[in-house]
């Protein structure tokens, strides 16, 4: 049997900070989508230096788009782990107060 105990309250507690931040950056995705503030490209003009700022700048945003997407996927994993591993606890829980209940009758 393992020393190790789950601390409800600290689990609660993290998930709700990686909820927050999946939240924020939700907002952040959203104002990167097509049409929205920081989703139109802006103009370059027509000055020798425009098409390779208007490159840098779709690589710039696509590659923004990419990482935040890979942090959206990995803070949602988290939070999947956290409460698989508030169910196991709390079924753990259950199943330890039964065989103790059941030893003492």
């Amino acid at each position: 049997m393992s020393d190790r105990a789950i601390d409800p309250e600290a689990l609660a507690e993290f998930r709700e900070i990686a909820q927050d931040r999946l939240d924020y950056l939700e907002s952040l995705i959203n104002l990167l989508r097509h049409g929205n503030e920081l989703g139109v490209e802006p103009g370059f003009g027509l000055l020798d230096g425009a098409a390779t700022a208007r490159e840098a700048y779709r690589e710039f945003h696509r590659q923004t788009w990419s990482n935040l997407q890979d942090l959206r996927a990995d803070l949602a994993g988290i939070i999947a782990t956290v409460d698989g591993v508030a169910e196991r606890a709390v079924e753990t829980d259950e199943t330890s107060a039964s065989n103790l209940s059941g030893k003492g009758a």
